[in-house]
């Protein structure tokens, strides 16, 4: 009776194991393991709640923001304009700047 607990024992943790090192390679082909380099720039994750404003219909990114530099792999220093306080935020909270929408066939008509 030992024995047999003792076997079941042994093989769960086996197979808890095995899915653990399958769901971590998984989150680490989705992850974003390269980030940004010094001088990209950025749109800022930072939700607000106000009293009596739809969260829904608040835009949550601000920006853009300038990568001052890379502390680590996943924690950056980022800075609005030169002379606005430089943020430490997490790389989970940035997305790449593209630019803004429709600038290009707006200024192609002025011309």
């Amino acid at each position: 009776m030992v024995e047999q607990q003792h076997n079941i024992h042994h093989f769960a943790r086996q197979q808890l194991k095995m899915v653990s090192d399958r769901m971590n390679a998984r989150y680490d082909q989705l992850a974003k393991s390269a980030g940004f380099q010094e001088g990209d720039r950025v749109w800022l994750y930072h939700p607000t709640r106000r009293r009596g404003k739809s969260p829904k219909l608040r835009t949550c990114w601000e920006g853009p923001y300038t990568i001052i530099t890379r502390i680590n792999d996943v924690v950056n220093r980022i800075q609005r304009h030169p002379r606005a306080k430089m943020m430490v935020v997490h790389l989970d909270r940035l997305a790449p700047y593209l630019g803004l929408l429709g600038t290009s066939s707006l200024e192609e008509e002025a011309v």
